[in-house]
């Protein structure tokens, strides 16, 4: 082997050796993401706050944050009331950053807690470190080849064939680089990568959808376009939110069904903290109604049409004793942001808005390739399959046309006919069926968000509970006003709240209230 042959073999070795190092760097910034840590002491109060791992590989990854405060007023997570002491499972955002930690501390004080976390492909060294061992990598690769074919075909080929064999080169040098990276993201995910970087990069078609259904918790359900899904975790084997239901209902069981959207499901909440959960604990554990069970039957995006539907031809088979209808918030958002000529017009479909009532399953479709995929959605070139949940979508209607009015100034001429006589056809049949029913204004917080809780859409909300409570003393049947109880409580949906779902400490006193009135009421026999 002549001594310029030598030299070119001594390159490769020394830029393979320099990527081999680059590796185990970045390696060990992976394998050692360390933990953040964040203290502050203010007026005598202390807090506490850990992120474990540290430092993120990729942007969207997820991390574990655990806080104790000590001496401290109050202390909210991600907008909701918490303890002092506790961890919760966060995703970082955009900027980098874990849901906030609030805290009040003794003096009044009170100060936001997120911390920045690191994520090694958003930071210089990170991307650094992966685009030198990928250019080292082909770089070596490249003159080892093309070292070992130079010597034997070079002299003998034309140029036209030289060009041809430099490009073959070339090409296989791409390649063996493509598989080094493929085989390593593929390790590194199956091994070390989280549950969602599996979804993004790893996962087949099948098992994402089957993930997405899962954490979407939706199905496409007859008559009733969509309900709730039993694969997801917190949805038991018919589709509600809680736990398993017992069929037929044990005797001597009294069984209450919570009817409403997303105010009910307990939407940003888990579902142990949901109203109906909470009322059935205080039931049983504070006024000793042990046979008492409550079972939540909200879906979100259900407006007083899906609720009838569903109440006609699904609740009943639960065996209810009683059911308590907490509507108002939806059919006006969903229900009367419609056009006049679909909502009153002479056609099919009227009063139906079939802009927001559509089931359309939106299915993934991926690459085999965990680099590819890596590089495509990373890059904006292709969606992320974990946002890839089915969804309800609009289609044409023969009540569609004309000049497109805005939301306020169809919920101002579309007025609430149709809520009416939804309400009175669920208490018309659930009467039919000897079921109890209870009625209860819907309460809400504008001041939360002014902008999208339009003075147009809080009048909508307000007649409505004119109705329920119109109807509740037309009917005699026991109404709570909860809307007034909570005018001045803006503390039941959090600091970050939309004024519409409560957080934990609404939906527990929601809970309490109910709970109280039932009681004092008389609406339950003794065990």
């Amino acid at each position: 082997m002549s001594q310029l042959s030598e030299h070119r073999f001594r390159t490769p070795i020394i830029l393979f050796t320099i990527a081999f190092l680059l590796v185990i760097v970045f390696a060990f910034l992976v394998l050692n993401p360390g933990t953040m840590v964040v203290e502050k002491s203010v007026g005598g109060g202390h807090v506490l706050v850990e992120i474990e791992p540290g430092r993120l590989i990729f942007p969207g990854g997820c991390t574990t944050m655990r806080w104790e405060a000590e001496g401290i007023q109050a202390i909210f997570f991600d907008g909701d009331p918490t303890t002092g002491q506790g961890s919760e499972y966060v995703c970082v955002n955009s900027k980098q950053r874990v849901p906030k930690l609030k805290v009040d501390f003794p003096n009044g004080e009170r100060d936001d807690i997120g911390p920045i976390v690191d994520v090694l492909l958003l930071m210089p060294i990170g991307w650094g470190l992966i685009a030198g061992i990928v250019v080292l990598t082909f770089a070596a690769g490249y003159i080892t080849i093309n070292t070992l074919l130079a010597g034997r075909l070079t002299k003998a080929l034309p140029a036209a064939q030289g060009v041809r064999q430099a490009l073959k080169v070339t090409t296989f040098s791409v390649v063996v680089t493509f598989v080094i990276v493929e085989v390593a993201l593929r390790v590194y995910f199956a091994n070390f990568g989280t549950e969602i970087d599996r979804v993004r990069y790893i996962f087949s078609a099948d098992e994402i959808d089957a993930f997405n259904d899962s954490r979407g918790g939706f199905i496409p359900m007859p008559y009733l376009n969509f309900g709730l899904s039993a694969n997801r975790e917190d949805h038991n084997q018919l589709g509600y939110r809680g736990e398993e239901i017992e069929l037929p209902k044990p005797d001597g069981m009294f069984r209450i069904v919570a009817l409403g959207g997303s105010t009910t499901y307990g939407s940003g909440i888990p579902a142990k903290d949901a109203y109906p959960a909470i009322l059935q604990n205080i039931l049983r554990d504070e006024y000793g109604f042990s046979n008492v069970e409550v079972i939540n039957a909200g879906v979100p995006g259900y407006t007083t049409w899906e609720s009838f539907v569903n109440f006609a031809f699904r609740v009943p088979e639960l065996e209810p004793d009683m059911i308590i209808i907490y509507h108002a918030g939806n059919d006006v958002t969903l229900a009367r942001t419609v056009n006049p000529g679909c909502y009153r017009g002479i056609n099919p479909l009227r009063g139906l808005n079939t802009s927001n009532r559509i089931w359309s399953p939106r299915r993934a479709s991926v690459s085999p390739s965990v680099l590819i995929r890596f590089l495509s959605i990373n890059t904006g070139l292709s969606p992320d399959p974990t946002t890839l949940d089915s969804r309800l979508i609009s289609f044409n209607t023969i009540c569609r046309e004309g000049e497109r009015m805005t939301d306020d100034e169809e919920i101002a001429i579309n007025r609430p006919i149709y809520f009416e006589r939804n309400l009175r056809n669920i208490i018309l049949l659930a009467e039919a069926h000897n079921i109890e029913v209870m009625l209860s204004s819907w309460a809400f917080d504008a001041e939360m968000d002014p902008v999208n809780l339009t003075p147009a859409w809080q009048t909508g909300v307000n007649e409505h509970n004119t109705i329920i409570e119109a109807i509740a003393a037309e009917m005699d049947l026991p109404f709570y006003d909860l809307a007034a109880q909570f005018e001045a409580h803006p503390e039941y949906w959090g600091e970050n709240g939309d004024g519409i779902h409560f957080n934990v400490l609404g939906a527990a006193e929601q809970a309490r209230q109910y709970a109280d009135f039932i009681v004092a009421q008389e609406l339950l026999p003794r065990p």
